[in-house]
C-alpha cells in the first residue's frame, strides 16, 4: 500500500493511550480532491493528509471494522493505515471522549494561571484617518503613573506565571515608541527577576516602522508585526490616508521590506463588498515586486460595523456566509501567485482573550477591557488596572459567560474545535443571527481544504498540475 502523504502534522495534546479499543473521531472530514486523491482532515488535531484511492478504500474498511464494536482483525495494510490514523487523531482510544477532552482543555485554558497576556495601547492617538476606524479621533498617552501601575500589576502575578505575552496596540502604538521601550525594559527586568519568559508582538499601520524602529523592536523582544493593507496602492491610499491627506502605501511597503529581515510579517487585508479579486491581484503583484512574496503571510478580514462610530460602512460589509465564498477565491489567488497561506483550520483552546481569566486589553489610562474592539470605549471598561479586578463586573461577565459546550448546536458541530462558538463580542453586543455567529470555516471548510492541500502539496511536488 502507498504511504499516506502527510501535509500537516497533528497537534498532539496527550500521549497515545495503550487502550486497544478504538473509536473513529467525530471531527474527521474526508473529501475527494481531483481524480487522484482524497483529502483527510481532523479538526481535533489539525492533521491534514492526502489519501490515494487505494488508501481511501483501506480507510473505509478500517472504519467499518471499528464501528462493529469488537476488536478488529486488521490485514497488514489496514494495520499500517490504522497506525497513521492514530497518529493523526482520526481514531482515538475508546475511553477518551474527544468532546470531553476538548471541553477540559478549553476550561483549562480559560481558568489556567501559568501565563499572562496583555494588549496594551500606550496611546490612542493615530496618524491616519481611516474612514471605517472604530476608534474615531481619540488622543492621549500613557502617563508615568499608569506605566508603574501596569508594571505593578504584572509583578503581582510574576511568581505564578511561566510566560508573559504583550501585544502593542493603539491608536498607533509607534507614536509612543518611547513608552514601548520603557515598559519593555520593565517587563524584561521582571522576567529576569521572577524567571518567566517575556515576548511581544505589535499591531501597527506600518507608516512609522522605519529601519531604526524595527531594530529597536527586535531588541525589545518583539517577534511579529501585523500591518493592514486595504488593497493596492491606489485603493489603500484612498481608504487609509494620513491625517495630513498624504498617501501611506509606498512608505509602508518600503518599511516592510526592511522589517521582513528582522521580524515575522503578517499582512491583514480588510475586505468589504467593494473589494474585488482584481484589487487583490494588483496588490499581490505590488508585493511581489517589493520582494515580499516569500517574506510575508497574508490573511483576510471582513470589515464589520462593531459600533456606532463605524456604522457608516454597514451597507458594504459582507455577511459571514458571503465572505466565506470570496475568501476561498482570495486564497486560491494567493496560491496561484506563490504566496504562503496564513490561515489554517487549526484547533484552538479558546477563541480570544475575552474568554480568559488571565488576559486583558488596556488603554493609555489603564482602563481594562475584554475585547480589542472596545479599547478606549469607557462604557465597555471593567475597571482600572490599579484597582482590584472585579470578575463580577457586567462588562467582564458579558463576554466571559458564553460556554460553547452549553450550546446544543455548538456542542454537536463537527468543526467545534476550530471556533469554539465564535466571537464572544458578536454574541453579546451585536444581536446577530446564528448564521452570523459562526466563523467562515462553517461555510467554506471543504473548499479551503482544497486550497490548503494544493498549497502544501506543491511544495512537496512542484510539478503538480492545477487541480482546483
Amino acid at each position: 500500500m502507498e504511504r499516506v502523504v502527510t501535509l500537516s502534522m497533528p497537534f498532539r495534546r496527550f500521549r497515545k493511550s495503550a487502550d486497544k479499543m478504538t473509536t473513529v473521531s467525530r471531527y474527521n472530514h474526508i473529501q475527494p480532491w481531483g481524480d487522484d486523491y482524497f483529502i483527510a482532515y481532523n479538526g481535533f488535531t489539525g492533521a491534514v493528509a492526502l489519501l490515494t484511492p487505494q488508501n481511501y478504500q483501506v480507510y473505509n474498511r478500517v472504519v467499518e471494522k471499528l464501528k462493529n464494536g469488537s476488536e478488529p482483525d486488521f490485514s497488514p495494510e489496514e494495520k499500517e493505515l490504522f497506525k497513521q490514523m492514530e497518529y493523526g487523531g482520526f481514531v482515538h482510544a475508546d475511553h477518551c471522549d474527544q468532546q470531553e477532552e476538548l471541553k477540559f482543555l478549553h476550561h483549562y485554558s480559560r481558568y489556567g494561571s501559568t501565563s499572562l497576556g496583555l494588549v496594551i495601547a500606550p496611546t490612542m492617538a493615530c496618524n491616519m484617518a481611516c474612514e471605517y476606524c472604530f476608534e474615531s479621533n481619540k488622543k492621549g498617552r500613557m502617563s508615568d503613573e499608569t506605566i508603574d501601575d501596569v508594571a505593578e500589576f504584572v509583578k503581582k502575578s510574576a511568581d505564578n506565571i511561566a510566560r508573559f505575552e504583550v501585544t502593542w496596540y493603539g491608536g498607533e502604538p509607534l507614536l509612543a515608541m518611547d513608552i514601548i521601550e520603557r515598559m519593555s525594559g520593565l517587563f524584561t527586568d521582571l522576567g529576569r527577576e521572577h524567571r518567566f519568559n517575556y515576548g511581544a508582538d505589535i499591531i501597527t499601520n506600518g507608516y512609522l516602522l522605519s529601519s531604526p524602529v524595527v531594530d529597536k523592536l527586535a531588541e525589545l523582544k518583539v517577534r511579529m508585526v501585523q500591518v493592514t493593507l486595504d488593497g493596492p496602492s491606489r485603493l489603500h491610499n484612498k481608504k487609509r490616508r494620513l491625517k495630513n491627506g498624504k498617501p501611506s502605501f509606498e512608505t509602508i511597503i518600503e518599511n516592510l521590506k526592511y522589517a521582513s529581515n528582522k521580524l515575522s510579517i503578517s499582512i491583514r487585508i480588510n475586505v468589504d463588498e467593494n473589494f474585488t479579486i482584481d484589487h487583490l491581484d494588483e496588490l499581490l503583484d505590488e508585493l511581489t515586486r517589493a520582494g515580499l512574496r516569500d517574506k510575508a503571510l497574508i490573511y483576510f478580514e471582513s470589515l464589520e460595523p462593531v459600533n456606532s462610530v463605524c456604522a457608516n460602512i454597514a451597507e458594504t460589509c459582507h455577511t459571514t456566509r458571503d465572505f466565506s465564498k470570496v475568501e476561498v477565491d482570495y486564497y486560491r489567488l494567493l496560491v496561484e501567485k506563490g504566496f504562503k497561506i496564513d490561515k489554517l483550520p487549526a484547533p484552538m483552546m479558546m477563541y480570544c482573550l475575552a474568554q480568559s481569566l488571565s488576559g486583558f486589553a488596556l488603554d493609555h489610562e489603564g482602563d481594562l477591557y475584554r475585547c480589542l474592539n472596545t479599547v478606549g470605549n469607557k462604557s465597555k471598561s471593567m475597571g482600572n488596572i490599579r484597582d482590584n479586578l472585579e470578575y463580577t463586573h457586567p462588562n467582564f461577565l458579558k463576554y466571559f459567560r458564553f460556554n460553547p459546550f452549553e450550546d446544543e448546536i455548538c456542542r454537536e458541530c463537527n468543526i467545534l474545535p476550530l471556533c469554539l462558538g465564535g466571537c464572544p463580542m458578536k454574541r453579546a453586543d451585536r444581536g446577530l443571527t446564528r448564521d452570523e455567529l459562526c466563523d467562515s470555516w462553517k461555510y467554506n471548510l471543504p473548499e479551503m481544504l482544497e486550497v490548503i492541500a494544493l498549497s502544501k502539496y506543491r511544495r512537496l511536488k512542484p510539478e503538480i498540475k492545477e487541480q482546483i
